[in-house]
């Protein structure tokens, strides 16, 4: 690590403060008071940046800021058209979801335990002081600012109409969910998503044509969470796919299902610090 970082201090989560209280209530807590750290940039402690952003620092240190895109002028949220280049984020709310980001800011050298590709591609200081700047990797842009307002409010119901909407897809999402090695119950539900979906349109299918097909499974393999043979841009090593219009997600020859979701989530494990 470059001497640039030198000055910042791991934060583990839990604070030691908290130790020993179930990791639960405080997430509770945290989104009790989501409404007062949301899109508060001036309470911000880190600036996240995704892949392809830049940061031009001026000759005092300044960068450009853009800020989260979901705003509480209705009950769903209305999204942005402006495209975000980086993001103030308090790092307990990043912890408290992110797995990578509590080992990443905690200071731990611990490996992933995520099977994706995309493990191999850490978060980075770009600067780092009180308020370290940090590059993310994430493989999906447009779904980032979705699960940054998840991990502040707890609420998936702006994810669902998102996904309902088309406005994001089901593969980057559960990229992006991957690659941070996100709690489970976001991973269910993404599951339960696309199991719904998937029978939607198998019924649509049905009720449309009575031609028998060659039995199939189909499964959204551009996501690691379903395929860990999925290579680092996305690209499946073997087997074809087709999209699927009525539906939005892939057909693949591959016979996995994407129940598989809720078979490989792994059991939280929160370590009292």
């Amino acid at each position: 690590m470059s001497s640039s970082t030198s000055s910042f201090v791991p934060r583990p989560y839990p604070p030691p403060s908290l130790a020993g209280v179930p990791n639960e209530y405080i997430l509770n807590r945290l989104h009790h008071l989501a409404p007062h750290y949301w899109n508060k940039p001036e309470t911000a402690d880190c600036t996240i940046g995704k892949r392809g952003s830049l940061f031009p620092l001026s000759r005092s240190g300044a960068h450009l800021i853009h800020h989260p895109v979901i705003h509480q002028s209705s009950t769903r949220g209305k999204r942005s058209s402006i495209s975000r280049k980086s993001f103030e984020a308090h790092i307990d709310y990043l912890c408290s979801q992110s797995r990578l980001l509590r080992r990443f800011f905690g200071g731990s050298t611990a490996a992933s335990t995520s099977k994706s590709p995309l493990a191999a591609r850490p978060p980075q200081f770009l600067s780092s002081n009180s308020h370290p700047v940090v590059y993310l990797p994430i493989p999906d842009h447009s779904s980032f600012d979705l699960l940054l307002h998840w991990m502040y409010h707890g609420s998936m119901k702006d994810i669902e109409f998102a996904l309902n909407d088309g406005t994001v897809t089901w593969e980057g999402l559960a990229r992006n969910v991957e690659y941070l090695d996100i709690r489970d119950d976001m991973r269910q539900f993404l599951g339960r998503w696309y199991a719904r979906r998937r029978a939607l349109c198998d019924e649509s299918d049905s009720s449309e044509s009575s031609d028998s097909e060659e039995d199939e499974i189909f499964s959204p393999v551009d996501s690691p969470i379903i395929d860990p043979d999925t290579d680092a841009d996305g690209e499946d090593e073997g087997g074809s796919e087709t999209e699927d219009g009525k539906c939005g997600v892939r057909r693949s020859s591959k016979r996995m299902s994407a129940m598989r979701l809720l078979a490989n989530s792994k059991p939280l494990r929160v370590t009292i610090q």
